[in-house]
């Protein structure tokens, strides 16, 4: 929405989807709002500094200086500490079962895979895989290893390690809420049925070669692999602690940084691995994650001096920084892989006339819900797949502007005239305050524009999630927000458009058989640009025929003291410690 999207058995992930807002991704059903979650980033260079006490004194008696902007500062051999306010607590660190952003934001920097995501380009790019080859069929990818990597506990990375990492992530024991994503890879129904230990297309030939083979054509692996299901651990660490691999001293990837030291739910301290493999060597010593579940806090510590960045600021804070012309100095904001809009179940009654479909898109302001609900934390949304995304079609796409009288002569033409006899409808949606701010706009909108007066049902996390996924219960009209995994058209494609049941996540039910083909085809493909067009031409289809009313795509904003240099935020919620340094 990243996150930005995050599945425990089929029925389990489709549940998270309801709510994915990105991976990182980008899509559990916690992570839903991690767009506006409130992130704070902070630095000292002496920890003992983090109660906001009076500086310190040295062992020779001398006082610290104090840099312009309130930072203490001392040689440039100390070590440097990155402190970072959490607003909710992570996961444990077993990245085969991570199932939200803020987990996945700070997993990220203990492990790795085969690929990785560019976090400028957000593009895929080789990781512990130093290359890759494809068969002709597209069935056999063979990757072969860098030879440089280590865990962090010095034991070389092998194909045996990538094997086992892999196996371990279908296993139906561990309960990866992403195993079925793997289903193209062969053998694994035997495995998820229990009838085999391990993936027959898995294979480690060498120490340095790992072939997957595949049941069908999957374009899109290369782009899967970035997952964190996916990433290395140790079978071996596993094997020695049990249970207790997930928690410090025994936490062992193959990432910038190690988890050393943690209070659960209060505090987790990452130490840099001096041997990372990387070709941007970790310049920052120590990272200290704590958790301050309120934002507004988070920002008055901010401007104490106490932190160096924040990041996800929510609408008020958002305004609060935009008043201020020094705060506003230290903003930062990036587009995200992320759609927000409302589903129109187009199997029933009234949506199953797409000049009802038509009419309510033309009677919405977009502008209007970016702007007041929103608070300008978002873009209005032409299109289903997110710019930036391959495949989106975002530039040859008008803006949909709100049309009252169009709106109203389409709605009379379907026979509701100013809105007679029009069934009564609930709008519903997870009951989040910036969905609530949404939904009451568009209420309005709809009430001023059609003559149709709507009823609004915010519902909690899990009861929304298990209506939207009894198709008895599916309501006819409400919200859904979408945050990439990886950057490839296919995921939100296949799962959120493809018709039911192998579009598990389609909730407004659209059904066409010539986008299901196109799905088929650019599956099959292991052409970027013949994939990438099918995708183009799928979003056409969909939006031509007025499935869905897309109203959004959200940013990313965090502010950043002068001190703090490399600090982003990519399109899909990334940010590696590796690249942040302090001056």
């Amino acid at each position: 929405m990243t996150p930005r999207s995050r599945l425990r058995a089929k029925t389990w992930l489709v549940a998270c989807l309801a709510l994915a807002l990105t991976a990182v991704a980008c899509g559990s059903a916690d992570d839903a709002g991690d767009s506006n979650a409130s992130d704070t980033i902070a630095v000292s260079d002496d920890p003992a500094e983090s109660d906001g006490g009076d500086e310190s004194t040295d062992a020779d008696g001398g006082d610290e200086s104090t840099d312009a902007d309130g930072g203490d500062t001392e040689s440039d051999d100390a070590p440097t500490t990155l402190r970072i306010a959490e607003r909710q607590a992570p996961d444990p660190f077993d990245p085969a079962t991570l199932s939200d952003n803020r987990s996945i934001e700070l997993a990220q920097n203990v492990y790795g895979g085969l690929t990785a995501i560019d976090p400028d380009s957000a593009e895929v790019v080789p990781a512990l895989a130093e290359s890759w080859v494809v068969s002709d069929d597209g069935l056999e990818y063979t990757f072969t290893l860098r030879d440089d990597v280590q865990f962090q506990s010095g034991k070389q990375l092998t194909a045996d390690d990538i094997a086992f990492s892999l196996n371990r992530a279908v296993d139906p024991d561990v309960r990866s809420g992403y195993a079925f994503f793997l289903g193209v890879i062969d053998g694994y129904g035997a495995v998820s049925d229990g009838s085999a230990d391990v993936l027959s297309g898995v294979e480690a030939v060498d120490a340095s070669t790992v072939v997957i083979r595949l049941s069908q054509p999957a374009g899109y692996l290369p782009s899967l692999l970035t997952l964190w299901p996916y990433w290395a651990v140790d079978s071996e660490t596993i094997a020695a602690s049990g249970d207790d691999w997930v928690n410090p001293p025994n936490t062992n990837g193959t990432g910038a940084y190690q988890l050393v030291d943690q209070t659960v739910d209060s505090e987790y301290t990452f130490a840099a691995n001096d041997g990372f493999w990387g070709d941007t060597k970790p310049s920052i010593d120590e990272v200290i994650v704590t958790i301050v579940p309120e934002s507004s806090t988070a920002l008055a510590r901010y401007e104490a001096g106490e932190f160096d960045v924040i990041r996800n600021l929510t609408s008020a804070t958002y305004r609060q920084v935009l008043s201020d012309p020094e705060l506003t100095e230290q903003l930062g904001t990036a587009s995200q892989l992320r759609t927000t809009w409302y589903n129109m179940r187009n199997d029933v009654a009234p949506f199953d006339d797409i000049a009802v479909r038509q009419a309510f898109n033309l009677a919405i302001d977009r502008d209007a819900v970016v702007e007041i609900a929103l608070g300008g934390l978002g873009s209005p949304a032409a299109t289903f797949l997110p710019p930036g995304l391959p495949g989106n079609i975002a530039s040859e796409r008008d803006p949909i502007a709100a049309d009252p009288a169009a709106a109203q002569q389409l709605l009379a033409d379907a026979g509701y005239p100013g809105g007679e006899g029009f069934p009564e409808i609930t709008l519903y949606y997870d009951a989040r305050d910036d969905f609530q701010a949404v939904a009451e706009l568009v209420q309005a909108q709809i009430a001023s524009n059609l003559g149709i007066n709507i009823e609004l049902g915010p519902t909690p996390s899990t009861a929304y999630n298990e209506m939207l996924n009894d198709p008895e219960r599916r309501p006819v009209f409400s919200m859904y927000t979408f945050g990439l995994d990886y950057p490839d058209p296919q995921e939100m494609h296949e799962y959120l458009t493809q018709s039911q049941p192998s579009g598990f996540a389609n909730y407004g039910n659209f059904s066409n058989s010539e986008v299901d083909e196109m799905i088929a085809a650019a599956n099959a493909s292991t052409d970027p640009a013949e994939r990438y067009a099918l995708h183009s031409e799928i979003d056409r289809v969909f939006l031509d025929d007025w499935a869905i009313i897309p109203l959004y795509h959200p940013i990313a904003t965090w502010l950043a003291k002068p001190n703090v240099d490399g600090f982003e935020v990519n399109s899909l919620y990334s940010t590696r410690w590796e690249n942040v340094s302090l001056n």
